[in-house]
């Protein structure tokens, strides 16, 4: 291990790792047990020598000691600032100014908690200096798989994190996956996350794809949904793939004669589940974004922490179960069929009369209401069915006036099953594999 001159900041940063090498027994293979045991014994007067060097720093020449330093040496040259007392004796602001002219990266200095807590005041001015350092703290606290572990400033409150915030989604060219992590965080006021900060972003985030997709060369390949119905098809349903001037497009057909001749409530019912698509052969849903879907190029995207994961996959399953359930639901009116009476008869009727499952209920809305009005009372009905299905886990029955008296709603996850043994592993045998195919083990 050669000496370093004591010229070279660079020269005395290789040093020390060369030493912290040593230390954790990082050595080549070669070297004999000789050059190891004079290793040890070098390597007391080498860290004097790196001791010598920063107590040799001060305002005199701190800048062009600092000038041109090795940025893949940046949180070593932090780490012996603070060990060797720099700042107690150049001054904080003397020396905070220098790493800041010399190019120390903020994120560096804020991933220094040693740092951050010596320069509070002066890490917080910095980051509200530049709006780009919004991209900080959404990188460190608002992303499902943070790059970097930053410590803020005490004094960078939520006021400050809001300011920051604001600016950036509000700067030139922030990044678009930041400012949809930003939309879709929960309020968090701790971390500067507020109604008025997130539809701030949602507008800027809408703006941001507006101005990307206006120029079509942006766009490496543009995909398009359709759905419709032929009276002349007679396949239950049929998916045709097409491209025209570079747009990929899925159009799915049903068949009008087969939908006329299956208009009875259960039929209904089976339609949307299969023909539309929320559910696979085998029964089980297919609404959720399941983490298989996702291809490895998607999956390298910055994604906000609270962003629900969706890949190419989900936003087409996504577009054609809507464009299908719009369609046939026209289809089922323009027939003088009524979808949640379908519901409501499969409550009121069929648990019953299948199940044995007595005094399930729910009430359809009006043919009347408008469609917020009609969300409104089915979020309530379906929280009711939800609440009518626990006791009825937990009781045995359904008692309706025991029903009235537990009003509070449930979580979805905590709403018990009846199906016992769930889940199964499969052992080696063939027999099992078509049965454990048909288990919903995969369901959400």
């Amino acid at each position: 291990m050669e000496q370093p001159t004591g010229d070279s900041l660079n020269d005395v940063l290789e040093l020390h790792n060369a030493l912290a090498f040593a230390e954790h027994g990082i050595l080549p293979i070669d070297l004999t047990q000789g050059e190891q045991d004079n290793l040890k014994v070098a390597a007391c007067t080498l860290r004097g020598m790196i001791a010598s060097y920063f107590s040799g720093l001060d305002a005199s020449n701190l800048d062009d000691c600092l000038t041109g330093f090795d940025y893949l040496y940046a949180e070593d040259l932090l780490m012996l600032l603070g060990r060797h007392s720099v700042a107690e004796k150049v001054g904080g602001q003397t020396l905070f100014d220098a790493l800041l002219g010399a190019g120390m990266p903020l994120q560096v200095m804020l991933s220094n908690k040693q740092f951050v807590s010596q320069h509070d005041r002066r890490l917080r001015d910095a980051l509200l200096a530049d709006p780009r350092n919004g991209e900080l703290l959404v990188a460190s606290q608002l992303v499902r798989t943070p790059s970097t572990a930053c410590f803020f400033p005490t004094s960078f409150g939520e006021a400050e994190r809001q300011q920051l915030l604001g600016a950036y989604i509000d700067s030139e060219s922030p990044h678009p996956n930041c400012v949809e992590a930003i939309a879709q965080a929960r309020d968090n006021e701790a971390l500067g996350i507020t109604p008025k900060i997130r539809l701030q972003a949602s507008k800027r985030c809408k703006a941001l794809a507006q101005e990307l997709l206006a120029d079509r060369k942006n766009m490496l390949a543009h995909n398009g949904y359709g759905v419709k119905i032929d009276p002349e098809q007679r396949e239950t349903v049929s998916d045709r793939w097409g491209k025209t001037d570079g747009e990929i497009t899925l159009v799915r057909t049903f068949g009008e004669k087969y939908l006329l001749s299956s208009m009875e409530p259960m039929q209904v019912l089976a339609n949307y589940a299969s023909l539309v698509g929320y559910l696979d052969w085998a029964g089980l849903l297919r609404m959720p974004s399941f983490p298989g879907q996702i291809r490895a190029i998607e999956r390298v995207f910055i994604s906000g922490a609270d962003t629900y994961p969706r890949g190419h996959m989900f936003n087409r399953l996504d577009a054609m179960t809507f464009l299908g359930t719009q369609t046939y639901t026209e289809f089922l009116q323009r027939h003088g069929v009524e979808v949640e009476k379908a519901i409501a008869w499969f409550f009121d009727e069929h648990l019953t009369n299948e199940f044995g499952a007595k005094s399930f209920y729910y009430t359809p809305s009006s043919s009347t209401s408008s469609f917020l009005e009609r969300c409104r009372h089915i979020g309530a009905e379906m929280a009711s069915v939800a609440r009518q299905f626990t006791l009825y886990c937990d009781e045995g029955e359904l008692d309706l006036d025991l029903l009235h008296m537990t009003s509070a709603p449930k979580p979805w996850g905590r709403i018990p099953s009846l199906v016992d043994r769930k889940y199964l592993n499969c052992a080696e045998n063939s027999d099992c594999d078509r049965a454990l195919s048909l288990t919903p083990s995969d369901h959400p």
